[in-house]
């Protein structure tokens, strides 16, 4: 027998030896062999192993494998024996000593079943373990450990519970990272706040990540109200360490959250105050300079300023000399130079854009990001020549980077907007029809309100095109769930309030009940407060006022549609729709007038009214001419307006012209009959 294997025979006592005894321990040799207390022997090991260790001596651990071999039913020296390889673990980043840590704390587990502090130890460990490793299956043990350790909180120091639900609610917000379930981030925030109750003196770094979830979740799911809750942690954090530069950033990237959502200038000036003074403590990474440029590029965007693009572009130099490969530099200033080239229309910066994106491309071949850029320069270039061609071009860019990522909401938005545009141009239907199609995998993917009210809109203009009621209800449906999504629409979406003001008053016409006409009036003056100078506003105001008093028969609200046609008339001088308009209203207000000297008035206004109309080209005005002359029985000017509709292709279907009220005194007269035997040969 070797040496080797007869030393693994020795006895237990043999341990104890001379020459197994570290050096300060052979101090006690006389104890060792003169007591006949098992337990003495092991105490005496277990304190000075943890002593050694509170020292930073490794050896400490030899102490406590020998007390666990002379007492392996004693569960506080396997607990230090798992604290002493975690702490060691810990500091020098080593994956073995952490497994070895899980070993001691689950044998010290089994036995002293469901032991909080040693399930806190073990839940922590192997958070640890899974930051190292990226091993998922870490995170949810540690999760599990921790929620039977919240189990067992008798007893417990409020301090150490706090501790602990920090801990919790920081493992189930890296579990969110992975998963993108709001059910983690919500256990998160919620286990934050009961550390937050028990403790109220916890430093910056736990109020940073109660800030976190806060604004984690108010991502996921669009509200304001925990972008400012977010904001209230950070500032508590900050309040406790003002120095440090990731505390603001996180503020600035939470203010900048609340003003991509409310577009309130006082959240942009918020957030760019605190990109400030983070920008002054000195920032590491190319992120935190992206951030920064991502909002005072959608500031300047929404709010056209050239300044703030600039500055964006400027950011993004910074990040560029940090990380050169980083491919959403390359797409955040490539989108502001086009946004700078579309508002001073200048083509040069369309194609620097287009060269900015190909830049990035040089280091990255596969980022959405710059496909994404590509197709937004390509866009504005077909914008500016009005080239079909390019729209196509920039559609083939969006469809490259869906192959590489067909969850990319923004490229399926892209496309969908992108076809509703040549669908306008081309009249096309089958664009319509696509633009449906990627807008609805947009909103599938993030229900955003802009995807929203885009998808409204298309379905109203195709409601429009093939007078479908249920289409149109549709897009009113969409339009409410845009605006329940956003309640600074009113704000930042004034255009797409127009139209569904526009579906409200075409659902109107079909259901011929006030309701809808009240409510696209209400809509309209909120868009006339927000923005007085609102293309069309007073014209289409007066068009809906019009339609309600028709169907009502009320004369002041015919006289409020005539109030807002002349507000509407002071700045348009050639438009004849508007003169039109204008002058129906005052054949419908003459149609309810009961005094003959004041319809007569009203049909000569009316009148004048048709005939700029249509001087200036608006031949529908030919029809309505006709119609007038027919109230007022001046039978032959009816015919000849309607041998004039016929002759510039503007008049309506015969079924509709057999059918208008306003014309029944003219269908009684043998001018009428040879008219519509002359349309049916024609």
């Amino acid at each position: 027998m070797n040496a080797s294997s007869m030393s693994k025979k020795k006895s237990t006592s043999n341990l104890f030896s001379k020459e197994r005894l570290p050096e300060d321990l052979k101090l006690h040799e006389a104890f060792f062999f003169e007591t006949d207390s098992k337990k003495d022997h092991v105490e005496l090991l277990q304190n000075e192993g943890i002593a050694k260790l509170k020292k930073g001596e490794i050896d400490g651990c030899e102490l406590l494998d020998l007390a666990a071999s002379l007492d392996p039913t004693n569960y506080n020296i396997f607990y230090e024996q798992g604290l002493s390889r975690f702490k060691h673990g810990s500091s020098t980043r080593t994956k073995k000593y952490l497994l070895l840590a899980n070993k001691k704390f689950k044998k010290a587990l089994s036995l002293k079943e469901n032991d909080f502090l040693t399930l806190k130890a073990l839940g922590h460990s192997l958070h640890l373990l899974s930051r190292m490793t990226k091993d998922h299956h870490f995170l949810l043990d540690a999760k599990n450990y921790y929620q039977t350790a919240l189990k067992q909180t008798t007893d417990i120091k409020a301090d150490i519970l706090a501790e602990t639900y920090w801990d919790y609610g920081k493992v189930n917000l890296h579990l969110a990272k992975k998963s993108e379930e709001v059910s983690d981030l919500s256990i998160a925030l919620n286990a934050h706040r009961s550390a937050s109750t028990l403790n109220e003196n916890l430093g910056a770094s736990f109020w940073s990540s109660f800030s976190t979830c806060a604004l984690n979740i108010g991502i996921q799911i669009n509200d304001s109200k925990l972008y400012l809750e977010a904001i209230k942690y950070q500032k508590i954090a900050i309040s406790k360490e003002s120095s440090n530069w990731r505390h603001w950033y996180h503020l600035a990237r939470c203010l900048s959250k609340l003003f991509f959502t409310s577009s309130d200038e006082d959240h942009f000036l918020q957030a760019n105050e605190s990109f400030i003074t983070a920008a002054k403590l000195n920032p590491t990474g190319d992120l935190f300079y992206l951030s920064w440029a991502k909002l005072l590029f959608t500031s300047g965007k929404k709010t056209k300023e050239i300044k703030r693009l600039y500055s964006a572009i400027e950011k993004c130099g910074f990040a560029q000399t940090l990380n050169a490969k980083n491919p959403k530099t390359y797409s955040i200033w490539s989108i502001a130079l086009t946004e700078i080239g579309s508002v001073k229309e200048e083509l040069s910066l369309l194609y620097d854009a287009e060269n900015k994106a190909h830049e990035g491309f040089s280091y990255n071949q596969s980022s959405t990001d710059l496909y994404f850029a590509k197709g937004y320069s390509l866009y504005a270039q077909a914008n500016y020549f009005k080239d079909c061609d390019l729209y196509h071009q920039a559609i083939e860019k969006f469809q490259e980077g869906l192959s590489i990522d067909r969850t990319c909401h923004k490229l399926w938005y892209h496309l969908g907007f992108t076809y509703a545009t040549l669908a306008k141009i081309e009249g096309d239907p089958s664009y319509y029809e696509r633009a449906i199609k990627f807008f609805t995998r947009a909103i599938h993917l993030n229900m955003k309100s802009t995807y929203l009210f885009a998808y409204a809109e298309t379905l109203l203009e195709i409601a429009e095109l093939q007078n479908d009621e249920t289409l149109l209800n549709d897009a009113i449906t969409h339009f409410r769930q845009a605006i329940s999504l956003n309640k600074n629409a009113i704000f930042i979406q004034t255009d797409s309030l127009y139209h569904y003001a526009r579906a409200l008053d075409l659902y109107g016409d079909y259901k011929n009940e006030k309701d809808f006409y009240v409510q696209a009036i209400d809509v309209l003056k909120k868009i006339l407060l927000v923005d007085p100078s609102f293309p069309n506003i007073h014209h289409k105001l007066g068009l809906v006022y019009d339609h309600l008093g028709e169907l009502l028969d009320d004369k002041e609200i015919l006289e409020k549609a005539l109030i807002h046609f002349k507000i509407a008339e002071k700045t348009s001088f050639e438009d004849g729709a508007l003169f039109s308009d204008h002058a129906l209203t005052k054949i419908h207000l003459a149609e309810i007038s009961l005094s003959s000297e004041e319809r007569y008035h009203f049909y000569k206004e009316a009148e004048y009214k048709l005939m700029q109309a249509a001087k200036l080209g608006y031949t529908e005005a030919y029809y309505h001419l006709a119609a007038l002359y027919s109230l007022s029985c001046e039978y032959e000017k009816s015919i000849l307006f309607l041998n004039k509709c016929m002759r510039f292709d503007a008049l309506p279907p015969l079924d509709d012209v057999l059918e208008d009220e306003w014309l029944e005194n003219l269908r009684h007269t043998e001018l009428f009959q040879s008219f519509v035997e002359q349309l049916k040969s024609f």
